[in-house]
C-alpha cells in the first residue's frame, strides 16, 4: 500500500497525489488509485515514510544519504516505521545500492592496505600479491560475502511470532539495517589520506604498512559495529521481539558474518597463494 503526497496548507482531497504515479486523487473514493491501480492510505503521506521512499519528491542522492544517516545514527526512527507502509522493493533496492557503495569503498580499502604491506603478507613476493587473478577472487568473494551477510539478519525477523503483514513491513526495514557499510569505507579512506598527509606523503602509500594508530582500527571497526547495532535495533523494535531473541541474534551475527567472510575471501585467497607457493617451488 502506497502513501500519499498531500500539499501544504490544504485540507480537502484536492491535494492528495498518489505517491506511486502522481495522478491527482481528488474526488476518488476507493483506496485503490484509478490511474496505476495501487492501493494507498489517505492517513499516510511520504512525509512520515523511510527518506528513502521519497525519492521521487526529493531527489535519489539526497533520499539515499538521509536514509543511511538515519540508519546509521538514529536506527531506532528507522525501526519506527515498521507500522506504516513499506515498499520491499525499494528496501531491496536500498540494500544493493549499499552493498555496491560499500563494496568498491572496501575494496579501495583493501588495496591501499596490501598495496602497503606486499612483503609483510605471508612473506610473499609483490608479485603474487598484486596479481590480477588473485585480486579478483578476493574481490568477488567480498562482494559475496556482503550480499549473503546484509540479508542474515531478515532471518531472525522472519522467524519472529508477529503477523505476516508485520513481518513482512520488518523484513523490508532490515534491508536497510547495512547503511553503515556505506559510509564507513568513507571515513577509513579519509583517515589513510591524513595518515599519508602526517607523513608528507613520504613514501606515497607506504605510510599504511606497520602499526597504525589505535583510533585508526577504531575506525575500521566502527561501521561494523555499526552495521551490528542498527540490525539488533531494527529486530528489537521492528518485531517487538523478547530480550532472549536478541541476545541469541547479538552473537550469532558476528559469527555467521565471520564464517561466511573467511569461505568467501580468506579460504579462497589462501587456496590460490598457496597453490601458487607450490608451482612456483616446483618450476
Amino acid at each position: 500500500m502506497d502513501a500519499v503526497v498531500r500539499d501544504a496548507g490544504v485540507a480537502d482531497d484536492s491535494d492528495l497525489i498518489c505517491g506511486a504515479c502522481g495522478q491527482n486523487l481528488r474526488g476518488v473514493a476507493s483506496d485503490r488509485c484509478p490511474e496505476c491501480g495501487r492501493r494507498f492510505d489517505r492517513a499516510v503521506t511520504y512525509e512520515q515514510l523511510i527518506p528513502w521512499e521519497q525519492r521521487k519528491h526529493i531527489g535519489r542522492f539526497r533520499a539515499y544519504w538521509r536514509t543511511a544517516r538515519q540508519a546509521t545514527f538514529m536506527p531506532w526512527k528507522l525501526a519506527a516505521c515498521a507500522h506504516l507502509p513499506v515498499s520491499r522493493r525499494s528496501a531491496i533496492l536500498f540494500r544493493a545500492i549499499t552493498v555496491a557503495l560499500g563494496f568498491l569503498g572496501w575494496l579501495a580499502v583493501a588495496i591501499m592496505w596490501i598495496v602497503g604491506n606486499y612483503r609483510e603478507i605471508f612473506g610473499v613476493p609483490r608479485g603474487l600479491i598484486t596479481n590480477v587473478p588473485l585480486i579478483a577472487v578476493c574481490a568477488a568473494g567480498m562482494l559475496l560475502a556482503m550480499i549473503i551477510c546484509t540479508g542474515t539478519i531478515e532471518y531472525f525477523v522472519r522467524s519472529a511470532s508477529i503477523d505476516s503483514i508485520a513481518r513482512n513491513r520488518a523484513g523490508a526495514i532490515c534491508q536497510y539495517a547495512s547503511a553503515p557499510l556505506a559510509v564507513g569505507p568513507v571515513l577509513i579512506l579519509l583517515a589513510s589520506i591524513a595518515l599519508m598527509a602526517r607523513d608528507g606523503f613520504a613514501g606515497n602509500i607506504q605510510t599504511l604498512r606497520g602499526p597504525q594508530p589505535i583510533g585508526y582500527w577504531l575506525l575500521v571497526a566502527l561501521p561494523f559495529a555499526g552495521w551490528w547495532i542498527t540490525s539488533l535495533v531494527v529486530l528489537r523494535r521492528a518485531t517487538r521481539c523478547g530480550p532472549a531473541r536478541t541476545i541469541a541474534a547479538s552473537v550469532a551475527l558476528p559469527v555467521i558474518w565471520f564464517v561466511v567472510g573467511a569461505l568467501c575471501v580468506l579460504v579462497p585467497v589462501a587456496v590460490m597463494t598457496l597453490a601458487a607457493l607450490y608451482i612456483g617451488r616446483n618450476v
